[in-house]
C-alpha cells in the first residue's frame, strides 16, 4: 500500500495539472475573444472605408456656379513694399466647372507701368481639365514675371489696385427629360403616357445655367421657352470680343450668348435670332422649335441644351510701394 505521503504528492500533482489546464484554457479563451474583437474592429473599419469611398464617388459633380477661378498667392506676404523689391506675383488658376480646357488668358491691369514693370500684360490661360467624380478640377500655378524692381514714380509712396482678370470661353450643358406626343388626339384626350409640363433645373457646373424650361405643343411643332441665368460672379462676353477683355469691352459686347438645343430622335432645334440670346439683369429667354416627328404613341426622351459664351471674372489687390529715401523734393517736376 502507498503511504499517505505518496498519496498527497499524487493529489497535489493532479491538482496542479488541473489548475494549469484551467489557466491554459482561460488564456486560450481570452486570445480567441481578443482575436474576434480585432476581426470585428478591422471589418468595421473596412466597411467605413467603403462607405466613405462610395459617398465620394456618388457626389454630384455636375452642379456649381464657377468656371475658371483665380487666386492670388502672397509669396512676399503683406501689401506694403519697399522701392527696389519685387512683387513676386504668383497665381493659382483652377477649373471649377464641367467644361474641359477652356481657352483664354489672364490679364493684368490697374497699375502705372512706370512703377510696376510686368513683362507682359496678358498671359495665356493654361489648359485645365474640368472637375469630375475623381477630381475637383485641375489647377496650375503661374508666376507673373517682372522686368525690374518696383519704383515710386512720384512722392514718398505709390498706391494702386492691381486687377487680375480671367477672360475665357466656356460652355454649359444641360440635359433634361421631355415628353414627345406625335399624335394630337392622344394629347387632347389625355391618354398620353407622359405630360408636357414645365421643368426647373439646378446649376450645371458653369457660371451660366439653364434654370427653367416651359414646353408647349402645336399641331406640327414642339416649342420650348428656355430660361437662362448668369449664376456666376463675372460677366458674359461675346466670344468674338474676348480679345478686348477686360478694359476695352463695351456695353454691346456683354450679356450675350449662343444656344443650341437638340433631341437625338428629332435633330437640332431652330431657335429665334439664330440662337443668340441677350440677357438683361443676368437673365434671358430663348425660344426654340422642333418638329414633333411621326409616330402613334407618346414617349419620354432627353433634350440636350448647350450654351456657348465668353466669360470674365476679376480679383484685385491693393499694394503700396514706399520710397524710404524720399526727401520731400522732386527732381524735374517742372515747378519753380
Amino acid at each position: 500500500m502507498m503511504s499517505n505521503k505518496t498519496n498527497n504528492k499524487i493529489n497535489n500533482s493532479t491538482n496542479n495539472n488541473l489548475l494549469n489546464n484551467k489557466i491554459i484554457f482561460f488564456n486560450n479563451n481570452k486570445l480567441v475573444r481578443l482575436s474576434n474583437y480585432l476581426f470585428i474592429l478591422l471589418l468595421f473599419s473596412f466597411l467605413l472605408f467603403l462607405v466613405s469611398c462610395s459617398s465620394q464617388y456618388s457626389k454630384d459633380y455636375s452642379t456649381g456656379t464657377e468656371g475658371i477661378r483665380v487666386e492670388m498667392l502672397d509669396v512676399s506676404k503683406g501689401d506694403r513694399f519697399i522701392q527696389g523689391q519685387n512683387l513676386n506675383l504668383v497665381l493659382e488658376i483652377s477649373n471649377q466647372g464641367r467644361y474641359d480646357e477652356p481657352m483664354g488668358y489672364i490679364a493684368i491691369s490697374g497699375y502705372d507701368p512706370s512703377a510696376i514693370f510686368f513683362s507682359e500684360q496678358k498671359k495665356e490661360l493654361p489648359l485645365l481639365l474640368a472637375k469630375n467624380q475623381y477630381t475637383d478640377g485641375e489647377s496650375k500655378i503661374i508666376k507673373i514675371e517682372e522686368l525690374q524692381p518696383l519704383k515710386v514714380p512720384y512722392g514718398s509712396s505709390y498706391k494702386t489696385n492691381i486687377m487680375i482678370s480671367a477672360c475665357y470661353n466656356y460652355q454649359t450643358k444641360a440635359t433634361l427629360p421631355v415628353c414627345i406626343i406625335p399624335n394630337m388626339d392622344e394629347y387632347v384626350k389625355g391618354t398620353s403616357t407622359c405630360r408636357i409640363e414645365p421643368t426647373s433645373l439646378s446649376t450645371q457646373g458653369a457660371p451660366v445655367a439653364v434654370t427653367y424650361i416651359e414646353p408647349s405643343m402645336s399641331n406640327e411643332q414642339l416649342q420650348f421657352l428656355i430660361h437662362i441665368t448668369n449664376v456666376g460672379k463675372g460677366i458674359i462676353i461675346k466670344e468674338d470680343h474676348l480679345n478686348d477683355c477686360p478694359t476695352n469691352i463695351g456695353l454691346t459686347d456683354i450679356d450675350e450668348l449662343v444656344i443650341e438645343a437638340r433631341i437625338s430622335a428629332l435633330g437640332y432645334a431652330e431657335c429665334t435670332n439664330n440662337g443668340r440670346v441677350k440677357l438683361i439683369d443676368g437673365k434671358g429667354v430663348a425660344l426654340c422649335y422642333l418638329p414633333k416627328g411621326v409616330g402613334t404613341y407618346s414617349y419620354t426622351t432627353e433634350m440636350e441644351i448647350v450654351l456657348n459664351y465668353g466669360y470674365s471674372t476679376s480679383i484685385s489687390k491693393q499694394i503700396e510701394v514706399i520710397n524710404p529715401f524720399y526727401t520731400g523734393q522732386e527732381q524735374n517736376t517742372g515747378w519753380e
